[in-house]
């Protein structure tokens, strides 16, 4: 993440999760074709019923696709024991960005998933990314799964993804462009790590400000740039 995500972390406490189709791939959330075709088949028998009215959010296939994006927050990390280059390339952007590293358990245990039920998610999940042709997948009723599908060239990426469906039953016009999910920055974060190539003094803000929330908190280099590792 860049200085002012991180920033807002710390003061907020608070991670981000973004709604699907704020991301840079349109086809998030898209459902294999599979499910497009079992969930025709349930509308079209519906709308032969005289006793369906409709509803004016769900109608069809595509209504039902958009409410569910429309009503999804999902938070994506990076599955590794190492480090990434292409990550920092990729989501760094320049050289004076920030990483945060955690555990599964950590994550999980950062914030309160009762609370959560109680007062906004209808579903939450931990997952890691399936990479595959989504005509591949066969359909099931599942339908946080197209969450969970990434076409194989993203595989590089290798990722996780805490997933919340909001029970507020959000439409096109109402929706937020995410959620902010409370957590415990101590429990969450196990340590910072800036850009590999990231100037000194943008190591040391970092390690100030960092201190200033969170003291037992280690603030190291990245180990796999061009100041460090190359040839």
């Amino acid at each position: 993440m860049d200085l002012a995500k991180y920033l807002s972390l710390l003061s907020s406490k608070t991670i981000w999760l973004a709604r699907p189709d704020t991301f840079k791939d349109l086809r998030e959330g898209s459902f294999p074709e599979s499910m497009i075709h079992e969930l025709d088949g349930i509308y079209a028998a519906l709308s032969k019923r005289p006793d369906f009215t409709g509803n004016h959010l769900v109608n069809n296939t595509e209504d039902f696709q958009n409410y569910l994006k429309q009503n999804t927050f999902i938070s994506c990390w990076h599955r590794s024991i190492e480090e990434s280059m292409i990550m920092w390339e990729i989501y760094g952007r320049e050289s004076n960005s920030i990483a945060i590293k955690t555990k599964v358990t950590n994550l999980k245990r950062s914030f309160d998933i009762d609370e959560l039920y109680r007062t906004f998610a209808i579903e939450v999940a931990l997952d890691s990314v399936i990479y595959t042709n989504s005509a591949n997948i066969q359909s099931e009723q599942n339908y946080r799964l197209p969450y969970f599908i990434k076409r194989e060239h993203f595989a590089f990426e290798r990722e996780a993804r805490l997933y919340i469906r909001s029970k507020e039953q959000y439409s096109s016009s109402n929706s937020p462009s995410g959620y902010s999910l409370q957590v415990d920055l101590n429990t969450l974060i196990e340590c910072v790590y800036v850009h590999p190539d990231a100037d000194e003094w943008f190591l040391s803000t970092i390690k100030d400000v960092t201190h200033k929330y969170l003291p037992q908190v280690s603030v190291t280099r990245g180990v796999c740039g061009n100041k460090v590792c190359a040839p």
